[in-house]
């Protein structure tokens, strides 16, 4: 108990640094589709993918997302034709993720809270009885602790999902001239499968179908 109590002080003293610390992401790496070796390009059109790296995937996204299961995957398009295609993420094979579903799988906050120093079970002997005394005086000084790090575990969560629909690749058209990139999330599992893109032409017109090789 003394052990505990002493965790609690020092966490009351020092503030709430650890629970409040703010959502920081970094940026993602470019990938330009023009000029990527491995892009695939098909009447005018132009699409490069590259999975992120695990320092990558960190660095843009805080979360290590690949031990959730979840690999990120950047995809660019660049649309060097005369035709208008549509980006949408049910036209790719293995089905990515949905950015809220990333959110949800991963929404815990990542910083060490309070409750991880639950006090243990009472005790009866004079001096532990006399250590759950004074953890009984230091709660005033607990409490708002607690509160300000249920705030900080909202924030976060909403910063990091904000994050995750931003930096997602979004659905909607690719105009002539237009260069579009962004996220999608693969299941790891799935990673050894071959990856399909397919973008939707006019109704006049046969969509355009990317394969690229999977990864082992």
């Amino acid at each position: 108990m003394r052990k505990v109590l002493c965790l609690v002080l020092c966490f009351a003293l020092t503030g709430c640094a650890a629970m409040s610390q703010p959502y920081r992401a970094g940026g993602l790496p470019t990938l330009d589709a023009a000029a990527h070796p491995d892009s695939i390009e098909q009447d005018g059109v132009t699409v490069a993918v590259r999975a992120l790296a695990a320092e990558e995937a960190k660095e843009g996204l805080v979360c290590f997302l690949p031990s959730y299961g979840i690999q990120p995957v950047m995809v660019s398009v660049h649309n060097g034709s005369s035709r208008t295609y549509r980006f949408q993420k049910r036209s790719i094979s293995p089905e990515p993720f949905p950015a809220l579903e990333v959110y949800r799988k991963v929404r815990s906050h990542p910083n060490m809270t309070a409750s991880a120093y639950a006090p243990h079970p009472w005790g009866t002997s004079e001096e532990e009885i006399g250590w759950n005394l004074m953890f009984l005086l230091a709660m005033p000084l607990l409490l708002p602790m607690l509160v300000l790090g249920d705030l900080s575990e909202v924030s976060w969560n909403s910063a990091f999902k904000n994050d995750l629909l931003k930096k997602e690749f979004k659905d909607g058209p690719i105009r002539p001239g237009q260069t579009r990139s962004g996220l999608i999330f693969l299941s790891r599992e799935k990673m050894s499968e071959s990856l399909r893109i397919e973008l939707e032409g006019n109704p006049d017109s046969e969509p355009l179908v990317f394969h690229f090789e999977g990864r082992s």
